[in-house]
């Protein structure tokens, strides 16, 4: 019988090898419409179990997004599976992003008089009761529904202070407590060499995180090095202090791109046009997590690869949709497609 870590490192990459490759992308740019990308993920695809449950009429692009998240999360969860009971802690801290983009994603189906669905298997190891959510119609309703949850406070101590919740700045104080637990959890329960790995794959993640939002907050809406620093995670970014306040100084967002081609990851930015920077961030990020799926043989590892790869798939399935739907040539989506 294999050991659980070798049954997760061998899951993963089984699963990793089932999903999109490089020749379904390049067939699912040329579909003209979001059926025909149904058609093809149904018949060619792991997409195709999710997709058969619906029939094609009612399938439209959000009900096709949300099928999409579903597929993921759900080939995710399957590795929880062969976790031991002692490691069970960090899986289910590596699913908190998920539960509270599953919140926000609440917040925007009530105020749409839109119907919330959450896949059964993250409901199963969730650290609250999802399901409460599915009968939220208000921001006061949500909080009751969170009420002993390590969510509540977060959106308690934010209404306190606002009429009403903002999506995206909820985004910033759930991300900060998703980072803060994800490295209490690590800490508690690994060491050398495995604990090094597993900060330095979260430590690169922020750090990406950080550059897309210095970036769009320069360039979107022309903000100062003080009206930044709210939304940067200090406390978690291991950059140096002096590249840190450059990159908040800089005057606008052509500057701060200027800045990142002469920084370390000047390899990803000089190869072709600035397309946009979530592009390059989760570029880089896809090779760390390639590289470590490949080589690593740690479990734990092994599963956040795997999950970011994951993750980057889905991006790439709803580019691929966003972009049929706005009839851009195959090779224009194709473009904004890693892999």
């Amino acid at each position: 019988m294999k050991s659980t870590s070798n049954a997760i490192l061998a899951k993963a990459r089984a699963m990793y090898a089932g999903g999109i490759k490089e020749s379904n992308y390049k067939e699912l740019v040329l579909k003209k419409t979001v059926p025909d990308i149904v058609t093809y993920l149904r018949s060619e695809t792991i997409y195709g179990e999710s997709l058969n449950l619906v029939k094609d009429a009612v399938i439209h692009r959000g009900n096709l997004e949300n099928l999409i998240d579903i597929t993921s999360i759900n080939r995710i969860t399957k590795l929880l599976r062969y976790a031991s009971t002692k490691e069970m802690k960090f899986y289910k801290a590596a699913l908190v992003d998920y539960e509270y983009q599953y919140i926000l994603k609440c917040i925007e189906c009530y105020r749409e008089n839109e119907t919330l669905n959450i896949p059964a298997s993250l409901m199963k190891y969730a650290s609250f009761h999802m399901e409460r959510l599915l009968n939220v119609k208000s921001d006061q309703a949500l909080l009751e529904a969170l009420k002993g949850s390590d969510y509540y406070p977060i959106v308690r101590d934010y209404l306190m202070n606002h009429a009403s919740l903002n999506t995206n700045e909820l985004t910033y104080y759930f991300k900060e407590y998703y980072y803060k637990h994800y490295f209490e959890v690590v800490r508690s329960l690994y060491k050398g060499e495995k604990l090094k790995n597993l900060e330095t794959m979260m430590n690169t993640y922020i750090e990406l995180d950080t550059i897309s939002v210095i970036y769009r907050l320069k360039k979107y809406f022309h903000k100062s090095k003080d009206e930044i620093m709210p939304y940067i995670m200090t406390e978690a970014l291991r950059l140096p202090k002096s590249v840190l306040e450059e990159w908040l100084e800089a005057e606008n967002a052509e500057t701060f791109l200027s800045l990142l081609e002469h920084s370390k990851y000047h390899q990803y930015l000089a190869e072709q046009d600035f397309i946009y920077i979530e592009y390059y961030t989760n570029r880089i990020i896809y090779h760390l997590a390639k590289r470590y799926l490949r080589f690593s043989s740690d479990n734990a590892l092994i599963y956040m690869t795997f999950k970011i790869l994951n993750n980057i798939e889905v991006n790439n399935l709803k580019h691929i949709i966003e972009g049929v739907r706005y009839n851009l040539s195959g090779d224009e989506i194709l473009s904004l497609t890693i892999y």
